[in-house]
């Protein structure tokens, strides 16, 4: 996956974050927009 991070001033508590479709592994139901760490995916790849 590639991140895409901003570069603007903020105060610091205001976080951002934003990704392209570029470069993921997940296949079948999960192949799309699978942000989420409760998945269970391989941490490893």
């Amino acid at each position: 996956m590639k991140a895409i991070i901003p570069n603007w001033s903020a105060p610091k508590n205001v976080k951002a974050f934003a990704s392209t479709r570029v470069g993921g592994f997940s296949t079948g139901s999960y192949q799309g927009l699978n942000l989420g760490a409760h998945v269970g995916d391989d941490a490893s790849i």
